[in-house]
């Protein structure tokens, strides 16, 4: 999912991106993390940064910490979060500072959870497939248990299902002029 939004952002001619954490700790989050990092350092002129903070939820966390990157000459175009939840606090809290949502600054959430098109503008997301997710991992088991395929003696199986970026209102072009003023 990562590799996916870096080069989507890069496309969009976003240089100086950030990951948001939000609350540290998941390991989704983390794997996220990785495969974004990877692709950014692929990018010539790309940079990357971090925030993390306590809840998920708390705008103040996410303000203080992006105040941080930004006063030390550091003025992010695109953010990508490590959950849709996470995503929304970004773009409430960018648009409370006074930004405008994709024009100034780009927001890309994960997992295309309803609140992702209940939020305005709408998030531009990675669609996960948990319901296929779940259905494999149903039939894995079953046919593991010995109904339908006989697959008891098969060695351990690896199912890769791919995720997909859903493009919606909430990313743009990087911005041409500062948004810090």
């Amino acid at each position: 999912a990562g590799v996916y939004v870096a080069r989507f952002l890069a496309e969009a001619r976003h240089r100086r991106m950030v990951y948001v954490h939000g609350q540290l700790g998941y390991p989704g989050r983390y794997a996220r993390l990785r495969g974004f990092a990877e692709a950014i350092s692929e990018i010539e002129g790309a940079e990357l940064r971090e925030i993390s903070f306590d809840d998920d939820r708390a705008p103040a966390g996410f303000h203080e910490a992006l105040m941080k990157l930004v006063d030390g000459g550091y003025e992010p175009t695109a953010f990508f979060c490590g959950s849709d939840g996470v995503a929304v606090t970004v773009v409430s809290e960018l648009m409370r500072m006074g930004l405008r949502i994709p024009e100034d600054a780009s927001v890309v959430g994960h997992a295309d959870y309803p609140i992702a098109t209940q939020v305005s503008p709408k998030l531009t997301t990675v669609h996960m497939p948990h319901f296929q997710m779940g259905m494999a991992a149903v039939r894995t088991i079953l046919g593991r248990a010995g109904v339908g395929a006989n697959m008891q003696d098969m060695p351990p199986q690896r199912i890769s299902l791919v995720p997909h970026l859903i493009v919606r209102d909430s990313t743009g072009p990087a911005p041409s002029r500062s948004w810090r003023p």
